[in-house]
Parts: structure tokens; C-alpha cells; sequence
């Protein structure tokens, strides 16, 4: 395995969070391959879904913006490569806080994530995205109370 490859993996996991907790959606875009298999499923239900790179973006912009504050800390990665496809098992830690919401002021998600990626242009864009739901705690709505408050 390439030392270069692998942290450069790493880096383009991590700054999913950290564009997102910037709201820095212009930076988070590129992160990502034009179509991207997404599995939220042990989180919110469904089934999982393929979505393209701007929607997903659009999403999460629609969905984080008007919260007051996000911390995603993503830790412990298992990265595997085989050409110019890898693979990543890492912690998530995700933080969200917002004050004055009926149900509680955070809500934080315990899990961890699985990312497929594929090398393109010389540049691991992510392809796939799964989270594993560990546990939940705080006020689960918070999302959909900030939304409304919006």
C-alpha cells in the first residue's frame, strides 16, 4: 500500500466533516465522484439509495445550515487499497447542537462509517457511504425542530 494513497484517503474522509461542520459546501463537493451510493439506513430507515454528488450536497446544506453548531469527528481508519479502489472503516463521532429547542439543545451519533473509493485523475473522490448506527443520544428531532424554525 502507497503511504501517499492512504493518507490522502484519510484526508478526503475527514473533510467530509470538516466542510461540513464549515458549511463550506463548495469545498465539500469535490470530495466526491459524480454519483454516490448512499446507506443511512440504520439511522433514519429506507433503503439505501444512489444520489448525485450536487444533491447530496444540496441535502446536507438544506439539513446543517441553520444549525447553530456540528462537530463530526471521524477517527480509527482501516483503510485497504487495491489499485485505484479503496476501502475505509473509521469511527464517527457527530456532534450537533442547537439552543432553545424543546427536546434538548444536541443530539450526537455514535457509529462507524464505511467509504468506497475510487482514484481518478490522480484524485480519491468517494464513490460510497455507509454509516453503522452504534447509538443516539439527545434530542433525536433536533434536526426536524431547527427545520421548522427556519
Amino acid at each position: 500500500m502507497n503511504p501517499q494513497d492512504e493518507v490522502s484517503i484519510i484526508r478526503t474522509i475527514n473533510a467530509v466533516g470538516t466542510t461540513a461542520d464549515g458549511k463550506d459546501w463548495a469545498a465539500c463537493r469535490p470530495l466526491f465522484a459524480g454519483l454516490v451510493y448512499l446507506d443511512y439506513t440504520s439511522l433514519v430507515g429506507g433503503q439505501p439509495t444512489s444520489v448525485e454528488a450536487d444533491q447530496l450536497i444540496e441535502s446536507w446544506k438544506e439539513a446543517l445550515n441553520s444549525v447553530q453548531a456540528t462537530q463530526h469527528m471521524i477517527t480509527n481508519h482501516q483503510v485497504a487499497i487495491t489499485g485505484d479502489e479503496a476501502t475505509s472503516l473509521s469511527y464517527v463521532q457527530a456532534f450537533h447542537w442547537h439552543p432553545g429547542l424543546a427536546g434538548g439543545d444536541s443530539w450526537t451519533v455514535f457509529g462507524s462509517y464505511e467509504h468506497h473509493l475510487v482514484k481518478t485523475d490522480g484524485v480519491w473522490k468517494i464513490v460510497a457511504m455507509k454509516l453503522n448506527l452504534k447509538r443516539q443520544e439527545g434530542n433525536l428531532d433536533l434536526l426536524k425542530q431547527v427545520a421548522s424554525k427556519s
